[in-house]
C-alpha cells in the first residue's frame, strides 16, 4: 500500500468514525423503502412488496461504508398496514444490524386525502472493534475493543397522501443508543441521537396517456449536533402501462450529485441503480458511491 493510499485511508477513518456515528444510513432510492424510516408508509400502496438495496460508498477506500436494506410492507385490510425492515450497516470498525416491525393505520380525511399514522418497534445489534485503528494514530478506549450490545427502540411517523401529493414526517428511532465516536484522536463511547425525516413528492402527468410523468421528490434529514441534509430527485417516468423506466438526477445540498435509473421489467419486478460522486475534492478522491435496488411486488 503506497503512502498516498495509506494517508487517504487514515483521513477517511477519522472522518467516518466521527460523522457516521452521528448519522443513520442514507440510501438514494429511499422512496421504494419508505417504511424503513417511516412506519406510517407501511401498506400505503396496498400491495405486498419486498425490496432489497445494496449500497457501497466511496469505492476507492478499503473498509468504506457498505449498507444492505431489506424491507417489505403490505395492506392487511380494515385500514391496517404492516411492514418490516432489516438494515445492516458496516463502516470500518463498526457493524450495525437493525430489525424493525411497522404498524400503520389509515384515517380517511376526504375523498382525495388519506392520513396514515405509524409506529415502529425494533432493536439494533451494534458491535465495534477498535484494535485495528491504532495503526492510524487514533487511541482506542480498551472498553471499546470487541464491544457488542443490543438496544431496543421505537419510532413514529405520519404520511399524508392527497391526490398526486405525498408528504410525510417521521422519527424512526426515538431512543438514543450507545456507539463509538472519535474525539480529539481518541475512540470513545457516544450516544447517537434521534433523526428527523420529512419527505415531499408530487406526480405531474405530462401527457394524456401517462407516458411521460414528472415526479420531483424531496427528502430532508436532521439530527441535533450534525449538519442537516436535503436530497432533491426530479425523476421522469417513461413508458407504457406494461413497461416503464424512470430517470433523473440526484442532488444533495452537501455537494453530492448523481444519476438514478429504475426499470420496471413487468408489473412484478423492478431494478434500480444510482451512481453518485462528490464535488468536494477530498471526498471525491475516495471514489464513487453505487447503489443497486431490486423490488418484487405482488
Amino acid at each position: 500500500m503506497n503512502k498516498f493510499k495509506l494517508t487517504l485511508i487514515g483521513s477517511f477513518i477519522l472522518f467516518s468514525v466521527n460523522v457516521f456515528s452521528q448519522q443513520e444510513i442514507s440510501i438514494t432510492q429511499y422512496w421504494d423503502q419508505m417504511n424503513t424510516f417511516n412506519p406510517a408508509a407501511a401498506g400505503v400502496e396496498e400491495d405486498f412488496d419486498i425490496t432489497t438495496t445494496l449500497r457501497q460508498q466511496w469505492s476507492s477506500i478499503e473498509y468504506a461504508p457498505e449498507t444492505m436494506v431489506i424491507s417489505s410492507s403490505f395492506y392487511v385490510g380494515k385500514n391496517v398496514g404492516l411492514g418490516f425492515s432489516v438494515i445492516q450497516d458496516k463502516t470500518f470498525i463498526e457493524e450495525s444490524t437493525f430489525i424493525g416491525i411497522d404498524f400503520s393505520y389509515k384515517l380517511k380525511l376526504n375523498e382525495k386525502s388519506d392520513l396514515y399514522l405509524g409506529i415502529k418497534a425494533g432493536g439494533d445489534n451494534y458491535s465495534v472493534n477498535t484494535a485495528g485503528i491504532e495503526s492510524y494514530s487514533i487511541i482506542s478506549d480498551p472498553a471499546l475493543i470487541n464491544f457488542s450490545s443490543f438496544s431496543p427502540n421505537v419510532g413514529v411517523g405520519f404520511y399524508l397522501k392527497q391526490s398526486n401529493l405525498d408528504f410525510s414526517v417521521s422519527v424512526p428511532r426515538l431512543l438514543s443508543t450507545k456507539r463509538a465516536n472519535e474525539e480529539n484522536g481518541i475512540a470513545v463511547f457516544a450516544n447517537s441521537r434521534p433523526h428527523f425525516y420529512s419527505t415531499l413528492s408530487y406526480e405531474l402527468n405530462l401527457s394524456n396517456s401517462n407516458i411521460f410523468i414528472l415526479q420531483p421528490r424531496l427528502l430532508f434529514k436532521y439530527v441535533n449536533g450534525a449538519p442537516s441534509s436535503i436530497d432533491f430527485n426530479p425523476m421522469v417516468k417513461f413508458g407504457s402501462t406494461i413497461e416503464k423506466f424512470s430517470l433523473g438526477p440526484m442532488i444533495r445540498d452537501n455537494g453530492a450529485v448523481g444519476m438514478i435509473i429504475q426499470i420496471d421489467i413487468n408489473d412484478f419486478i423492478s431494478f434500480g441503480f444510482a451512481h453518485e460522486t462528490e464535488d468536494d475534492n477530498e471526498i471525491a478522491n475516495a471514489g464513487y458511491s453505487n447503489e443497486i435496488l431490486v423490488r418484487i411486488k405482488l
